[in-house]
């Protein structure tokens, strides 16, 4: 039987960010950092918030200057990739192409519910076995398929094309918002995802999580060492979450308080979310316009079924807030449209028989349970998620908690992007932000299970050989390291499940153990004396990851030494080991005391540490795509990148040429241009205008950027003379009149400096003066020159040649300004502040004591040429 051990290490953990006070005061970044972003990934919506240096928080506005985009991608009539809203609007036609819910498949396989639900609810997708991964592939036209991780990619590309619209330089830097129950699979997948975007996650983010950070954020200056319980009450999308989360404030360092959250419960329900409303509003339609049918069923038309489920979407959120609503949605199917009126209460009554308002108690309950409170001691039910603002939802968790109203305290739509923003900057380097103390939960227990049958046991109870043993707790706080130490002088292999389900996640191969004791063995020096000890330490990442961060064997050995140790000299029965050479205070070995230096042989026992080799291999029904893979997804996801920027490059172009044709068309008719131009000239420009638009429109139409910019420069040339003289008739007066007052204020200067400014030679005066006379006769000369022109002739000279000429004359003006004043003489080496010793006086005793100018007295008593200043 295995002796065995267990201890658990602390690990500082990232999972305890600082947050800010304040939103916009408190970020610190430095100059040269790169800004981060939140990623709110949701089943429906998608939500992104951006942190850059030198500046807050905020959400990223997309194309469309909204806050919150469709968490969709796919593909239009061309083939071309689309995002967000505009792929969203594009599921009532071509629905099979536009991909919603992508996160639902990520490390699912074929035959999981989470697949199956997107055929119950009538997406028209067609789902393929990947070998490589055993994970669902969906099919996209003949012969294209992409995996989940491609397709989430898709919409994380978007948010990071948006978000680097926003910053106006390159984003890398993200955390990731994703559900509690998100499995190992389904964690790395997102990871992969990340990367295949181009981004790269510091870390993933529980969506309560999310939402509690920025609550506690906001709310920190209310709370006190005394716990505060708030429930996060998290109806999305596709899930149903709830989280119990603890606020209080804690004295740390130089008794600073800082807030402090940690998460004592997490329940979630995976398959109760908003798309089961919209479901059931959905089928309300379905039959309704069914009865126009003679025995077709609208369901097996995508097409339809697409208009169909964009109105059922509208419908629950307008029911939200009327008791009522008009439906009325053309061309449904076969030139038919659809007419109805719906009520708040036939929805509640069809999700009433679907069971959907009952499964709402049992997360509640549970998480309670988790948190071991009782409704009582919960102060706060903070209610989040899009679906929860169905009346009858909230209701419930009224009807629970015996409260007449719920809390709504922080916005539902935009704190998990903010939570998760905040989080970003506190892991990045670039920001520091105040300390706020985070600690999360881990929902599921995790155990361990050790091959060949050793025994295990639990902490408290025996267990008998071949059963798991517990590694983490239910609601573990992560990222977190357990350290177990068992007694073991082979290679070792374990396996890592959860205890839940029995789920296998991962097994790891530990080598090294009998090369290491083997090689210890044949060492003449060492015994072993005591059991070869193995030490695993199995990390939780942040990300909710398993790794093996360490491991090491440990091996007690009893080695022999060489020592010296003083024995009289006259001991016969050592004399015979000591060393010949040896001296003991430089007397021939023998010190003065008589004793003489002897080498002993001596034994310690001793602990020997050797590093083991962990090789990970991850299990379960569906595999982590590899590095090949990512490889493969990443440079298609280029291809589609370069694809687009090269289509907004053409759009771009083209959209120049447009507004370059109509607005120079426009302009042909202002009276300016009536002045420096002939009817002649304006009517053949027009002809060239309509010309080049026709061509636009029609054989131009599908043209790239170089064909856009070829006509572009067609049309420079020609309107280009015209332009000119328009530009110079309308600067021409503007130059002129600086020029001239440019002119005049040098001239006042310089007769100015004749007195102020004896550093200034008369020469430097002079030439000055001469360039001013040069620079007025040409402008004269030229000005006569062009007056003596029709306005619709070329322009005699330009405005930037003025600007040009003048430019000489002004950088020697600064020349002569920049110009240093004469440093002031040193006073003779005998001077004093009274009179000199050979009798003559300095310049007039000052008050101060100095000589006035620097000027030395004149002799035989002469009154020296004193310098003009200004009187003081």
């Amino acid at each position: 039987m295995a002796e065995e051990e267990e201890k658990e290490e602390e690990e500082e953990s990232p999972r305890r960010p600082s947050a800010m006070r304040a939103l916009l005061p408190l970020l610190l970044a430095s100059a040269a950092s790169a800004a981060v972003i939140g990623i709110d990934f949701g089943g429906r919506f998608l939500k992104v918030g951006i942190i850059q240096p030198g500046a807050g928080i905020e959400l990223v506005l997309n194309e469309a200057s909204k806050r919150k985009s469709s968490a969709a991608a796919g593909f239009n009539s061309q083939g071309e990739r689309v995002y967000g809203d505009e792929s969203q609007n594009l599921l009532g036609k071509l629905p099979q192409q536009q991909f919603v819910l992508a996160k639902l498949l990520l490390g699912k396989p074929v035959d999981s519910a989470e697949v199956a639900s997107f055929t119950e609810m009538l997406h028209p997708y067609e789902f393929l076995h990947d070998e490589d991964t055993r994970a669902a592939l969906v099919r996209h036209g003949a012969n294209e398929t992409f995996r989940g991780e491609e397709l989430v990619a898709f919409v994380l590309s978007y948010a990071k094309q948006i978000s680097e619209a926003h910053a106006g330089s390159a984003i890398k830097d993200c955390v990731i918002t994703i559900p509690p129950y998100f499995d190992h699979i389904q964690r790395a997948a997102m990871i992969n995802a990340a990367a295949i975007a181009g981004l790269n996650v510091l870390s993933l983010m529980h969506e309560n999580t999310a939402f509690a950070f920025k609550y506690g954020f906001d709310k920190e200056s209310e709370f006190s060492p005394e716990p505060t319980n708030v429930v996060f009450y998290d109806l999305g999308a596709t899930s149903f979450k709830v989280s119990v989360v603890s606020f209080s404030t804690t004295v740390g360092k130089k008794n600073k308080t800082t807030g402090a959250m940690s998460v004592l419960g997490v329940a979630c329900d995976e398959t109760l979310g908003g798309r089961f409303f919209d479901q059931v509003v959905l089928d309300i339609l379905a039959d309704k316009f069914n009865e126009q049918l003679k025995g077709d069923d609208v369901r097996k038309h995508s097409r339809a079924i697409g208009k169909l489920r964009k109105e059922a979407e509208r419908v629950k959120d307008v029911l939200s807030a009327n008791q009522q609503f008009q439906v009325a949605v053309e061309s449904v199917h076969d030139d038919r449209d659809l007419r109805m009126v719906i009520s708040r209460n036939d929805f509640e009554e069809r999700a009433e028989a679907a069971g959907l308002w009952a499964r709402l108690r049992a997360p509640l309950a549970e998480a309670l349970r988790q948190a071991n409170l009782t409704k009582e001691e919960v102060h706060r039910v903070e209610v989040v998620g899009g679906a929860t603002r169905i009346p009858r939802v909230k209701e419930m968790a009224k009807e629970f908690f015996g409260r007449p109203q719920l809390d709504a305290s922080i916005n539902g739509d935009e704190a998990a992007a903010l939570g998760a923003t905040l989080y970003a900057a506190k892991l990045s380097t670039s920001f520091r932000l105040r300390d706020f103390a985070i600690t999360d939960a881990f929902p599921r227990a995790i155990n361990i299970r050790l091959a060949g049958g050793e025994e295990v046991e639990e902490e408290g109870e025996a267990a008998g050989k071949g059963k798991d043993k517990l590694l983490f707790k239910a609601n573990s706080k992560f990222p977190h390291k357990k350290l177990i130490t068992m007694t073991r002088a082979e290679d070792l292999f374990v396996t890592l499940a959860y205890r839940d389900d029995g789920s296998p996640i991962a097994s790891f191969n530990i080598t090294g153990v009998g090369a290491a004791v083997e090689r210890m063995a044949k060492d003449p020096t060492k015994t072993q004396v005591g059991k070869p000890k193995v030490s695993v330490t199995f990390a939780l990442t942040s990300n909710g990851l398993l790794e093996v961060s360490k491991a090491e064997l440990a091996l007690e050995m009893l080695e022999k030494y060489d020592d010296f140790e003083l024995v009289p000299s006259n001991d016969t029965s050592a004399a015979p080991a000591a060393e010949p050479n040896a001296t003991a205070n430089g007397s021939n070995g023998t010190n003065s005391s008589g004793m003489v230096k002897v080498k002993v042989e001596r034994e310690r026992k001793r602990l020997h540490y050797t590093t083991l080799a962990a090789a990970k291999a991850p299990l379960g029904a569906v595999l982590p795509i590899n590095a090949s893979h990512v490889a493969a997804c990443i440079a298609r996801n280029k291809r589609m990148l370069a694809d687009e920027e090269a289509r907004r490059r053409d759009a771009e172009v083209k959209n120049a040429l447009e507004a370059f044709i109509i607005d120079t068309r426009d302009r042909l008719g202002d009276e300016a241009v009536g002045v420096v131009s002939t009817e002649e000239e304006r009517e053949a420009l027009r002809a060239l205008l309509d010309a080049a638009e026709e061509w636009l429109y029609e054989e131009g139409r599908s043209l790239g950027a170089p064909a856009y910019a070829s006509k572009k420069g067609e049309l420079d040339g020609a309107t280009a003379p015209l332009l000119l003289r328009l530009s110079e008739m309308e600067a021409r007066p503007a130059v002129v009149s600086k020029a001239r007052e440019a002119v005049n204020w040098t001239r006042t200067i310089l007769a100015a400096w004749a007195e102020e400014r004896p550093e200034v030679t008369a020469a430097e005066r002079a030439h000055a003066a001469a360039m001013c006379d040069n620079f007025t006769a040409w402008l004269d000369g030229v000005l006569e020159e062009q007056a003596a022109l029709p306005a619709h002739a070329p322009p005699a000279f330009l405005s930037a040649a003025v600007t040009a000429k003048l430019e000489p004359l002004e950088k020697e003006v600064r020349r002569l300004i920049k110009k240093p004043k004469p440093k002031p003489k040193k006073p003779p080496a005998n001077a004093t502040n009274g009179s000199a010793a050979n009798g003559s006086a300095t310049n007039g005793s000052a008050a101060n004591g100095s000589a006035t100018g620097g000027e030395e007295a004149a002799a035989d008593g002469e009154e020296p040429d004193l310098p003009k200043h200004d009187e003081l």
